[in-house]
């Protein structure tokens, strides 16, 4: 055996021998690189911000229950309309046709009706009289219950006619606006096609609300509106549902708001920001969730002294945890620089390196 190859073995049984008897192996000299994160103002967590997206409290696509060629278009894309204003009308020739057809054939069943009740009448008494036989009268019973049904088939197919002859002419349900339309007069229509749709004036703004904000966000709360390039547009929110998670959208819920006011610049399809207000605890700091490690069983930091040398931990009271930060109740104060990557490896006076 070589004299270098039993010095090795020496060396190696020597730090087994001081790792059973209890001793420590030195700090290491050479600076651990490690990532940090200043402490900021928890305040700065008391406002989120959302995409959000301007649509209308009510909506309805625009279509005839009845098909046939369109002969009046009486509104242009993006009309303002009234409820009950005329917006288009189908060729009416048809259904009024059928309409004369079918009263004139419920003034013959109606005719025939009379005549079957006449002679019933007039059977009954010669029963009495026995001028005719029981058979007769039956036969003279079931001549009026089939007028009876005739006359009923009658009226029902005229009723539906007259109905669906007013379904030739198309009115605004409500009061909004006219957009999207894609028919042309002379076109032909079919049952439920939509023309167009309607947008109600009343706006409300609608956006994706992560659940852990849910507890921040109620029915009736007040939400800061803000309009992608229409300044004069900023207005205020009053939270009117709050949805519930869905399959599309997991790990968020949807939230609609009705709009205090509408700009005249305003329009549904508008993209903008939700501002909502979280009701936070005042004072305390925030820092990235990653930087807490646990220090004799208690939540701490590393903390790094101000020459950027090395870091010690820091116990501290972590607060509510927003995203990817946490409030930090006591032990910090704003500006203190904390180890938020190599933290884990790090001991206490070991020299450290900041990365950029």
């Amino acid at each position: 055996m070589t004299t270098d190859r039993k010095q090795t073995l020496l060396n190696l049984a020597a730090a087994v021998l001081l790792t059973a008897c209890g001793e420590s192996t030195p700090v290491s000299d050479q600076p651990r690189p490690v990532r940090v994160a200043e402490a900021r103002s928890a305040d700065l967590l008391k406002q989120a911000v959302f995409n959000a997206t301007i649509k209308a409290e009510r909506e309805t696509p625009v279509a005839f229950q009845v098909g046939g060629r369109l002969v009046v278009r009486g509104v242009r894309e993006g009309s303002r309309v009234e409820s009950g204003t005329a917006l288009f009308e189908l060729d009416q020739s048809d259904f009024a046709l059928e309409v004369g057809r079918l009263q004139a054939e419920r003034i013959v069943a109606q005719a025939e009706l009379k005549t079957a009740t006449a002679d019933l009448q007039r059977i009954q008494q010669l029963l009495q009289q026995q001028f005719v036989s029981p058979t007769d009268l039956d036969r003279a019973e079931n001549r009026v219950q089939a007028a009876q049904g005739r006359a009923g088939a009658v009226d029902a197919a005229l009723a539906l006619a007259q109905r669906q002859l007013t379904y030739t002419r198309l009115s605004a349900p409500f009061s909004g606006q006219i957009n999207h339309i894609g028919v042309e007069e002379g076109q032909m229509i079919a049952a439920g096609e939509p023309l167009a749709i309607l947008y109600g004036d009343q706006l409300e703004v609608v956006f994706q609300l992560p659940v852990q904000y849910a507890e921040q966000v109620k029915v009736g709360g007040l939400l800061d509106v803000s309009i992608w390039n229409c300044r004069q547009c900023a207005t205020t929110a009053t939270v009117s549902e709050i949805g519930s998670a869905t399959r599309e959208n997991v790990g968020t819920l949807v939230v609609r708001g009705v709009l205090a006011d509408s700009h005249p610049h305003l329009r549904v399809g508008m993209s903008g920001r939700v501002r909502l207000t979280l009701g936070l605890p005042s004072g305390g700091v925030v820092i990235p969730q990653q930087a807490l490690v646990s220090w004799k069983d208690r939540p701490a930091v590393w903390v790094v002294d101000a020459g950027g040398n090395r870091a010690v931990p820091q116990i501290v009271e972590p607060g509510e945890a927003i995203d990817d930060q946490v409030v930090i109740r006591n032990g910090l104060t704003t500006g203190t620089r904390v180890v938020t990557a190599g933290q884990h490896v790090l001991s206490v006076e070991q020299p450290i390196r900041l990365l950029d």
